[in-house]
C-alpha cells in the first residue's frame, strides 16, 4: 500500500503519496463524489476538489462546496419541479440550485381565471363570467351569421321577393327565418346556461 500524501496549508504535497479527494463541479459546486489520487512531491491537489469529506445529503438538498469559506453547505434543491407565476399563471421548470423564484408558487392552478390571494389560488368570478358573456355573444354572432349565410346561399330572399317561392322550399325559408328570430332573442346574461334554438333539418 502506497503511503499517504503529505500536504502543506496550501495543499501542496510535501510527502508523496495517495490521498482521498472530494470532487465538486467546476459551475455549480455541487459535490461529485470521492476519488483516491497520488500526489508527487511539489504537486497539489486536483482543481475543484478538496480533502474535508461532504455532510450528508438531505431530501431537497445538495451538498455544494462554498470556496468563500472552504466549507461545504446544504443548498435547496428544487431542479426537475414545476413552479407557477402568481401573477400570470406561467409555469416554469426549475433548473438551477437554490430556494424558490419570488413571485411563485407550487401549488398548480386549475383555471384561466385563478388569481393568487397570497396563500392561494381563487377564482375571479367577475372575469370568469366576462368571458363565458363573450364567448356566448360570439357564439350568437357566429350562428346568425352561418343561418344568414346558407339563407342566401339558397337564393331564397330573392326568390321570395319575386313570388317564386312556393311548396316546400317556402316552408323552409319561414323555419329557418323562424330559427333567426329565435336567435336575436336568445337571452345570453345568464352564460354558459345558455338554451339555443335548435337548427332547422337543412
Amino acid at each position: 500500500m502506497k503511503e499517504k500524501a503529505i500536504l502543506d496549508s496550501n495543499f501542496i504535497a510535501t510527502n508523496p503519496g495517495n490521498i482521498e479527494v472530494y470532487n465538486y463541479d467546476h459551475s455549480t459546486k455541487e459535490y461529485l463524489g470521492s476519488s483516491v489520487e497520488f500526489l508527487a512531491l511539489g504537486v497539489g491537489i486536483p482543481a475543484d476538489s478538496c480533502i474535508d469529506a461532504p455532510p450528508p445529503a438531505y431530501s431537497g438538498f445538495a451538498v455544494v462546496r462554498n470556496v468563500s469559506t472552504g466549507e461545504w453547505d446544504l443548498v435547496e434543491d428544487h431542479r426537475g419541479e414545476i413552479v407557477y407565476n402568481t401573477d400570470n399563471r406561467v409555469s416554469l421548470n426549475i433548473s438551477e440550485l437554490g430556494s424558490y423564484p419570488e413571485g411563485y408558487t407550487i401549488q398548480k392552478p386549475e383555471t384561466e381565471f385563478d388569481v393568487w390571494n397570497g396563500d392561494a389560488w381563487i377564482i375571479d368570478e367577475e372575469a370568469k363570467k366576462q368571458a363565458e358573456l363573450k364567448s356566448a355573444e360570439l357564439k350568437k354572432e357566429t350562428l346568425i351569421d352561418e343561418a344568414n349565410a346558407y339563407i342566401n346561399n339558397k337564393q331564397w330572399p330573392g326568390k321570395a321577393a319575386m313570388g317564386r317561392l312556393k311548396g316546400d322550399e317556402s316552408i323552409k325559408y319561414g323555419l329557418w327565418l323562424d330559427y333567426l328570430d329565435a336567435l336575436e332573442i336568445t337571452e345570453i346574461s345568464n352564460a354558459p346556461e345558455i338554451k339555443w334554438p335548435e337548427k332547422p333539418s337543412s
